[in-house]
């Protein structure tokens, strides 16, 4: 049965991944030994789940909590070094999405084959089956990915506005050192904390595992800015709970003028 082709967009959390040094890995690695790693990181994405069953607790208006139960469809598509992950956003979902962000990135560090990513959100018609991705989620993710000087997942500037802000804090937390630009600093404040899971499975050394992948002294940065992330965030896990003592450089988005996220779980 043919799939229609979706006439209205929907609200749509996109996940952009490029491979770092692609071009370069081609040309200094045997064909044979690259499509190995790319055949490792398709498969990874391929055993991503296409659809969950979650249960949480939501609040009410008068906060009390009560169980809620919901599924939600999840969507990948990959060409050459680019892979993309889509669903219709919610809150309800959002935490799910974020975790499988999380997978896919850890997954690629220990098959040695370094992502760098970005996070947007908004209206946009996505149908892979027709080739279809249309909507600046699209645009302002591919634009934001190649501003960065690391191994990570940044979130666009859409997150700190409702109905987007909401942020999960063992997920996501302040950070901006990673961007090439001062004026991006300035801008964008949340990251992906990938790093929580990595210590919780006990996945190794991560200093080992990106020394590994950091053989081009040209990139060197993308490696030593990634190892100062997790530092980073290792040092400041409960950064949610002690905002006090949290770097001011990082606290603008939660203490200063404009647009704030809000938390949730």
């Amino acid at each position: 049965m043919k799939r229609p082709l979706p006439q209205k967009s929907e609200n749509t959390i996109v996940a952009l991944f490029d491979v770092l040094g692609f071009e370069s890995r081609l040309r200094s690695m045997e064909l044979s030994d690259m499509h190995s790693l790319y055949r490792a990181l398709i498969a990874t994405v391929r055993k991503l789940p296409r659809a969950r069953y979650l249960l949480r607790n939501l609040p009410d208006e008068k906060g009390a909590l009560h169980p809620a139960l919901g599924v939600v469809d999840f969507h990948y598509a990959y060409f050459s070094d680019t892979i993309l992950l889509w669903s219709v956003y919610s809150d309800f979902f959002m935490p799910f999405f974020l975790e499988t962000c999380c997978d896919l990135f850890r997954e690629s560090i220990k098959i040695k084959l370094p992502l760098r990513g970005a996070l947007a959100v908004g209206p946009a018609i996505f149908h892979k089956h027709k080739s279809t991705f249309l909507g600046l989620p699209l645009v302002d993710a591919a634009r934001l990915e190649r501003e960065q000087d690391w191994l990570g997942v940044a979130f666009c500037e859409a997150f700190l506005r409702p109905p987007y802000n909401r942020v999960y804090p063992d997920l996501v937390i302040p950070y901006s050192d990673q961007f090439k630009k001062e004026a991006d600093r300035e801008k964008v404040y949340l990251a992906l904390d990938w790093t929580r899971g990595w210590r919780a499975s006990q996945c190794g050394d991560i200093e080992v595992a990106i020394s590994e992948m950091n053989k081009d002294s040209t990139h060197a940065k993308y490696y030593e800015n990634t190892l100062k992330f997790f530092t980073f965030c290792d040092k400041y896990q409960n950064w949610y709970k002690d905002l006090d003592n949290f770097p001011p450089a990082q606290r603008n988005p939660l203490g200063g003028p404009g647009p704030r996220p809000a938390f949730g779980r």
